[in-house]
Order: structure tokens, then sequence, then C-alpha cells
């Protein structure tokens, strides 16, 4: 016969296991539950194929079991003596199996209680190297330090799991293990940082081109307009004193203030129409300057974009009257950095401001790295 198709599924998931899934797993393997306190606490952190891997070796002591009635029961069985299953749990820190009454650390395939490897205290982990005092050191540690959860459970999977050590093995001090936690971060952020300060001096002057190349196309165009207005005005002139309308209303609505006989009030035909073509030009280089500022807060952070002034702006907010050499700034961020300037990359914005997706990401891969160099550490215990 096969296995029981749930079971089965549940071990092809590799799921990590909730307390249901350690529970269908004890009573179809052992015939019993497993204990609360030892054996779901410990295997609610592990998945469906780790505990498969614990579990199967010895399935065979239990023929109430489902798994013995499913697969072993048609199967030899010589040399393995049916056993209660009650007498029978996981050690926490190791995955031996052995009798409830702690007298053993190691009861070799048998099925024996008792007498099969050398006794020592509840707790031990005797193919491991670390006892129960020296894991409850070390969780307590861990639990001591200012970090955060998910730091925190990934040195207790580090150092706490039974992988980790063999026995003789020199079980590390906390001022060891804070030591490395010290020294890979120090070495992960060396490694990153070059990388991130490079494509952030990069994107910085990327940025600093574009807006530089609205200034130029806006310096351009208003030496441009100027020689083109001076020619349309002296045209205009000319064709009102062909008409002979140099002195009349036609040449005040024609030319405003151009015209000799003085503005009084309208603007003029010819002086509107510059301004109305400068406040399109304007408008259409803020959106680009707008366009290029947010893109590039977005990925160096609001603190890291200054302010970029120099655009030409003939025309103050609100008036009429054409300046020449006025400038207004291109692009203000959303929110400026309240520390200074720019002084590398990864300024925390005030409220408002954008934040570096590239110091995010920076963030990211230290943390990375952190935890790879800490694994490594951890391989070298042995």
């Amino acid at each position: 016969m096969a296995i029981n198709v749930n079971i089965q599924n549940l071990i092809n998931s590799n799921r990590t296991l909730s307390e249901n899934d350690v529970r269908q797993m004890f009573m179809y393997y052992y015939g019993r539950n497993p204990d609360p306190r030892t054996e779901i606490a410990y295997w609610t952190k592990k998945t469906s194929k780790q505990l498969e891997s614990a579990l199967k070796p010895n399935a065979a002591q239990f023929n109430n079991a489902g798994y013995y009635k499913d697969v072993l029961s048609s199967q030899s069985s010589s040399n393995v003596s049916p056993s209660d299953s009650s007498q029978w749990t996981i050690n926490p820190d190791s995955q031996n199996y052995i009798p409830q009454n702690g007298t053993t650390g190691n009861t070799g395939g048998t099925g024996d209680t008792g007498d099969t490897g050398d006794t020592g205290d509840t707790g031990d982990t005797a193919n491991t190297g670390l006892n129960q005092a020296e894991y409850d050191r070390l969780n307590n540690y861990i639990n001591s330090l200012d970090l955060s959860d998910t730091e925190k459970e990934f040195l207790r999977q580090t150092f706490l799991n039974k992988d980790t050590y063999t026995t003789g093995a020199t079980i590390p001090t906390n001022a060891e293990i804070s030591q490395w936690i010290s020294d890979s971060a120090t070495q992960a952020q060396a490694d990153i940082d070059p990388y991130y300060e490079k494509i952030t001096a990069e994107e910085l002057a990327d940025y600093k081109d574009k807006m530089g190349d609205i200034r130029n196309e806006s310096a351009r165009f208003a030496q441009d307009e100027a020689s083109s207005y001076k020619q349309k005005l002296a045209e205009t002139k000319q064709n009102l004193r062909a008409r002979g309308a140099t002195f009349s209303g036609a040449n005040r609505a024609m030319l405003g203030k151009e015209s000799v006989i003085g503005a009084n009030g309208v603007e003029g035909a010819l002086p509107n129409a510059r301004r109305g073509l400068w406040e399109n030009k304007l408008a259409g280089w803020q959106e680009s300057a707008r366009d290029t500022g947010i893109a590039a807060e977005r990925k160096l952070g609001s603190g890291t974009i200054g302010n970029e002034y120099g655009l030409v702006s003939p025309y103050a907010s609100g008036s009429r009257d054409y300046q020449s050499g006025r400038t207004q700034v291109l692009y203000n961020p959303t929110e400026l950095n309240q520390a200074g300037s720019y002084a590398g990359y990864g300024q925390t914005p005030v409220s408002g401001g954008y934040t570096s997706s590239y110091e995010l990401q920076r963030l990211r891969d230290i943390d990375i790295e952190k935890q790879r160099r800490l694994r490594n550490y951890a391989l070298n215990i042995n």
C-alpha cells in the first residue's frame, strides 16, 4: 500500500509546519499526539520534509500507527520490536529518539529504551555538542540583543540549530557572537556601499545634466526670441506708418506700451502674443523639470536633491512686463532635507519627501550580506 495521500501532499509541499500539521504527521507515523511544550514548539519552525526525515526512521516501532499499517505492515521488520509510541519523543535540540524518562541521549536503531547510549542529564544532545544549558544561554543572549524580531529569529536558526554543531565543537561565547555580528555588519557595508555610492553619484550627475539642458534651452530661446521680436516690432511699426496710423488708436491696440502715443493701460496685441509664447514655453520646461526631478527624488531621496535655479523667465508671476535677464527656480524638491546639502547619499528627508529607493535597497543588500557572513561564521564553528 502507499502512504496516505493527504500526508504525502503535506510532505511534498515542504511548507513550514503549523501546529495541526505537526499533529497530523505525529499521529500518522507514531500513532500519538506530539508534546505541545517540546515537540510542537520545535517542529512548527521546521518544514514537512524535515519532520518526515525525523519520524520515518523509527516508524517501524509503532504498529498501531497509520504509516505502519499503510506502508510497513507487508514488509519484513526483522530486528525491530513493536513499541508503545507514548515512550518516544523527539528532543527539540537533536531530533534523536529517546525514552521520555530522559536517561539516554541516543537510542540507536533498535528500539531499546534505556541503555543503548551513554547516559547523561535530561536535555543533553549527545550528537550535537550543544546541551540544554548552552542552548538556553545562547537563546537568552539572542533575546537580549537590540535587534528586530526577524534578525533575532535568524540568529536562533543559525546558532541554535542542531546542525551547526558536532560533538566536541566549541560553543561560541556571547562575546564571540557579538563580535561576529559587528564584523559581519561592518564588512557587509564595506562591500555594498561602494556600488551604491557609484550609482548614486551617476544618477545625481545625470539629473543635473538634464536640468542643465532645460536651462540652456531656455537661454537659447530667450536670445532667439528677443531677436525675432525686435524684427517683428520694427516691421509692425513700419506697416502702421505706411497706413498713416502711427498716432492712432490702432497703433496703441497693436503695440501697447511700444506705441509712440503710450499704452494708456492697453497691453497691445504684439506684446500679448509675446507673453503667451513665453508662458507656453515656461510651462513645458517646468513640466519636464518636474518629471525629471520627481524621478530623481524617488531614486536618490528628497534630501539629496537641491533647488535647481536659472530657468530664464522674462515675465514675473502675474506681470505683463517683459524684463530681459530675469530667471526663476527651475525645480524645487518635494521636501528638502533640513540636515543640509548633498553629502554622499542616504540622507533621510523630512516628512513629506521621498525616501531614496537606492538607500532602501542598499540596506536590504547589506542585511542579506550580513546574514551570509554570519552563516559562514556558523559553518566554521566545527
